[in-house]
């Protein structure tokens, strides 16, 4: 897929959410994407759903605010469960396999309704962000792991050919320029400028890095050479973006918070991702 700022390629681990709490904020959705958990704020109305079809693979849930739902259908109480057989039947038709229902709700019916077909039904009180927060985390290993083992996901901003700067010193003090190929929450791609320099960089190396993102610079510690693209003069970098050894705090905040606010960006525009 192209987007404006190069193609993104993405498969971290996402939450459709329909209707979200409002007190789950841009920080939250931050901090949740260096996580590999991506937040996605879902508003149109639920029959839209099939748009999601065919587009979402098994590492996507999705949440869904009954409280919320039908309070913008303004129904009273007794077309409530007529609804919920109906949303029922539309996940089940799709065949969307990670769900959640959470409510405010104490109603037994409903309840049972929703966890007879399969279907989490939570009764909390989710605009109490760390009730939010504690959930999702609960819930990562049953959504998105295969025999209790995480899946693993990724996600990839191609920036080429946008030339974003890069200097790179080893641990004896050589400057080494290059460009970003490719960025993500635990690596990049860089072109090295020099062929003599691409030379001397050895794979394991450990490596500092100087960025030049969007009239900003972002510093990463520590930083292992992971890959060696020797026809493209290219070299693979990793790191740990929770990682307080490897980038700081404010530094990992501002990175994250650029790769999601282009995938916000992406979203407001075609709205899914595909996977």
């Amino acid at each position: 897929m192209q987007f404006k700022n190069g193609e993104i390629l993405v498969s971290p681990k996402t939450i459709y959410w329909f209707d979200m709490p409002i007190a789950i904020t841009d920080h939250e959705k931050i901090e949740l994407l260096k996580k590999d958990i991506l937040l996605i704020d879902y508003r149109d109305d639920l029959n839209t759903i099939i748009t999601f079809k065919d587009k979402v693979k098994e590492i996507a849930a999705f949440f869904y605010n009954f409280d919320n739902i039908i309070s913008k259908k303004k129904l009273v109480d007794e077309n409530k469960y007529t609804f919920s057989e109906k949303l029922i039947q539309l996940i089940k038709e799709f065949n969307f396999q990670n769900n959640l229902i959470h409510t405010t709700q104490i109603d037994m019916k409903l309840s049972q309704l929703f966890k007879e077909n399969g279907i989490i039904y939570l009764e909390k009180n989710f605009n109490d962000k760390r009730i939010a927060l504690s959930v999702i985390s609960a819930l990562i290993t049953p959504f998105f792991s295969n025999n209790l083992k995480i899946r693993r996901s990724f996600l990839r901003l191609n920036l080429a050919p946008m030339k974003y700067k890069v200097l790179i010193q080893d641990k004896k003090n050589n400057n080494i320029f290059g460009y970003i190929k490719d960025l993500s929450l635990n690596g990049m791609g860089i072109y090295i400028e020099n062929p003599d320099d691409f030379d001397n960089i050895n794979l394991k190396d450990l490596i500092n890095l100087r960025l030049s993102i969007k009239q900003s610079i972002i510093k990463i510690s520590n930083a292992i050479v992971s890959r060696k693209n020797e026809e493209s003069k290219e070299i693979g970098i990793t790191y740990d973006i929770t990682s307080t050894k490897m980038i700081r705090e404010d530094y990992a905040t501002y990175l994250t918070g650029l790769i999601y606010n282009w995938l916000k960006e992406l979203i407001n525009k075609y709205g899914v991702i595909n996977t």
